[in-house]
């Protein structure tokens, strides 16, 4: 993944997503038998939105129209165990509008995009090992996103760990020389911003704690208020940002409902593979030790 990472991106998004007030989270890569969507993509959502709705913002999680009723459920499962501070909103990909009626501005200050299948250059959706989903995607996500990014006023951002992923785009060159079948798999809708990981669930917990990072820095957070009104309560950035357990509970409630891992489905507590109390334990561990905050 290293040849894929474009530097400076991350303190980008960081700092784009903590002046956002209103933010669009999507993923969705659906590989597996049913539920189609494998363990890496959602929990980081859930990850970030726990932090995002803690912060004061507004944020609408866009699904694959067959995902609607599923996402609905593992969400007010996750809000009823205090896993997320509130109920956000879920809105289907194939009715998602950038504008909202006559309202001029975009709906979304930044829109963000992880483990979330990319269009190919063929115009079809391909996972890692060349299989063609494209039955299972709802293609406007990508055309919103895209529409987005033109506008000039909406922050997008892809976080992708294949070179198939939504703004893998960006980079779409260096996943045809690097990556295995790269020129037939690899993703041609561009982000702003791109993040690059080992598994996609890291790079929202990595912007999690950026996040809390810069919400409780004193001179980040009185420019980002203007020096307006009263500091954001750093205990509540502190209960939101990531931690094992939590991020624990979440794959166990994401599993639950029958989502499994992209490479091992018939593992328990595991993503891409890799087992929650092994490597991914091991990775918010040295997430939470490169913390300050």
């Amino acid at each position: 993944m290293s040849s894929l990472i474009v530097d400076g991106d991350f303190v980008k998004a960081c700092l784009a997503l903590s002046y956002a007030n209103s933010v669009a989270l999507t993923t969705g890569f659906p590989v597996n038998a049913g539920p189609f969507d494998e363990t890496d993509g959602l929990p980081g959502v859930i990850t970030l939105t726990a932090l995002l709705t803690a912060l004061g913002k507004q944020v609408t999680l866009i699904c694959d129209d067959h995902n609607y009723d599923l996402y609905t459920e593992i969400l007010t499962r996750c809000y009823d165990r205090h896993l997320i501070p509130s109920p956000i909103n879920i809105e289907c990909g194939s009715t998602i509008s950038l504008i909202s009626g006559d309202q001029t501005p975009p709906r979304f200050d930044a829109m963000l995009a992880t483990e979330r299948a990319g269009r190919s250059s063929d115009g079809r959706y391909y996972s890692m090992k060349c299989r063609d989903v494209t039955d299972r995607v709802t293609s406007r996500i990508d055309d919103v996103f895209t529409e987005a990014m033109m506008s000039g006023d909406v922050v997008t951002i892809g976080i992708g760990d294949g070179g198939n992923e939504l703004g893998m785009g960006k980079v779409r060159d260096r996943v045809v020389k690097e990556i295995d079948s790269g020129a037939k798999i690899a993703s041609t809708t561009e982000t702003d911003l791109l993040l690059a990981c080992g598994v996609s669930n890291w790079g929202c917990e990595a912007l999690s704690f950026g996040i809390a990072e810069l919400m409780t820095c004193p001179y980040h957070e009185r420019h980002h208020r203007r020096a307006v009104g009263f500091p954001f309560n750093i205990q509540q950035i502190h209960k939101w940002k990531p931690s094992v357990d939590r991020s624990r509970a979440i794959l166990s409630v994401v599993e639950s409902f029958g989502i499994a891992d992209g490479i091992s489905p018939t593992n328990s507590m595991s993503v891409d593979g890799m087992f929650f109390e092994c490597e991914h334990k091991t990775i918010l561990h040295q997430m939470q030790n490169s913390s300050s905050s």
